[in-house]
């Protein structure tokens, strides 16, 4: 039996920061991004998916390539989970989520739900901690 757990939240970031244009690592503000997010994929209503279209891929290649019985995605729900509050520093140093990212995990999520694809969510923990939780849980060999 073959489980495949995937941090959603990592591999949707890495795929809309690998897939704008390097212009968008070059703005210096928000206004000089505002020129750039025409050029981000985007639908005809302006709905950013540049990163829900390279993780479908990126998805469909895992999938291929280990053809796993069963699969799940989990999500980061906040940055407020059990290492903030044994850390207070954990993470501090990190910017806010881009609007044109943030918008995309709502999308990616209700792609996913409509692919029968179940997903987990906790507050207290990090999408990476779902699959260190399955790896305890696993008899040993």
């Amino acid at each position: 039996m073959s489980m495949l757990i995937v941090d959603g939240s990592s591999i949707l970031n890495s795929c809309f920061f690998g897939t704008v244009p390097q212009e968008y690592f070059r703005a210096k503000t928000p206004e000089e991004r505002r020129f750039i997010l025409p050029n981000i994929m985007q639908t005809q209503s302006g709905i950013f998916t540049n990163g829900v279209y390279a993780m479908c891929k990126s998805l469909k290649n895992l999938i291929e390539k280990s053809k796993p019985k069963y699969m799940a995605v989990a999500w980061d729900v906040t940055r407020d989970t059990f290492r903030q509050k044994i850390y207070p520093d954990y993470k501090t140093n990190r910017a806010e989520t881009a609007p044109e990212l943030k918008s995309q995990f709502a999308i990616m999520q209700d792609v996913l739900r409509a692919a029968g694809i179940k997903q987990f969510m906790d507050p207290n923990i990090e999408a990476d901690d779902f699959r260190r939780l399955h790896r305890k849980a696993q008899p040993a060999v």
